[in-house]
């Protein structure tokens, strides 16, 4: 007898509503999150100057699509570039450097490439197309 007392005093959850809550709050964080999307290298572009350049104060460096730099037409060692772009420094402080590189080149050496500039001291770098 006092086990039939028992199970008619059992309390029953309802369950019948969970599955529309853990939908509600799975949408509520989806719309909520924010998703981090790669966004590349940042490069701070300067804006737009007219500036008459005179042709004997650029130097080309060139990256084809083996991964072979050169300046002005002369290949040169990827170790020697900076040392190179640190001398035309000393000889002109107008020297402006610009990159030009086959469309099949390795990134990686592009990005090899800016780097020896930059450790160089080279404020001046030109991001050209072939």
């Amino acid at each position: 007898m006092i086990a039939a007392k028992e199970k008619k005093n059992q309390q029953i959850v309802a369950t019948s509503s969970l599955a529309d809550i853990a939908f509600l709050l799975l949408i509520f964080f989806l719309i909520g999150a924010t998703i981090d999307a790669d966004k590349g290298i940042p490069i701070m572009l300067p804006g737009a100057v007219q500036k008459n350049v005179s042709p004997k104060n650029v130097y080309t460096v060139q990256i084809n699509a083996f991964g072979e730099v050169g300046i002005n037409g002369t290949s040169i060692n990827m170790e020697m570039l900076g040392r190179q772009a640190e001398k035309i420094q000393r000889k002109n402080d107008k020297a402006i450097f610009s990159i030009r590189a086959d469309e099949n080149a390795n990134y990686q050496t592009y990005i090899t490439v800016l780097d020896q500039l930059k450790m160089a001291g080279v404020k001046r770098i030109s991001i050209t197309q072939s």
